[in-house]
């Protein structure tokens, strides 16, 4: 037997719910899709038939296709908002998201294999990290490079010496 379309529809507003931190509350997603809260927890609770103009109110708000809302599973593609958040990324963030993606996957492809999870792999920084220890490298010492600790253990530009010795 086919699920009742409301029960598709409020199946993915729940999931979207969770992934997409914009409406992550009845009200949250309430105020983004300019309904009240009580239609909202109609909807999420199968209590009403929702007209498609108010599906692509949800939707919408969201930020997703309306298809989304009304087609039954998961879905594997990512709210359009949280496409546009990792576009605005700068590039350095970018990578990380796309090596930790790797390893997510590796870890899952070896899990079902049977073989130990191990990562071996290492990630240079981002060029703007590596300019900046490069300036900082060029540096000359001074006083105060020097940590608190060792500032109070220097007397006149000359180490104290240890007690005891």
């Amino acid at each position: 037997m086919k699920k009742p379309l409301k029960r598709i529809l409020a199946e993915n507003v729940k999931r979207l719910m969770l992934v997409v931190p914009e409406v992550a509350t009845q009200a949250k997603l309430a105020t983004r899709a300019h309904m009240s809260q009580s239609s909202i927890h109609r909807i999420i609770n199968e209590d009403t038939e929702p007209e498609i103009e108010t599906v692509g109110k949800l939707a919408e708000a969201i930020g997703v296709s309306i298809a989304t809302l009304l087609t039954e599973g998961e879905g594997d593609d990512l709210p359009a908002i949280v496409h546009e958040k990792y576009k605005a990324l700068p590039y350095a963030e970018k990578e990380k998201i796309k090596s930790f993606i790797e390893f997510v996957i590796a870890s899952h492809e070896a899990a079902a294999n049977g073989t130990p999870v191990t990562h071996t792999g290492r990630q240079a920084p981002p060029i703007e990290e590596r300019e900046v220890a490069q300036r900082l490298n060029q540096r000359r010492p001074s006083d105060q490079t020097l940590t608190s600790h060792e500032r109070q253990n220097s007397v006149r530009g000359r180490r104290k010496k240890p007690t005891g010795a």
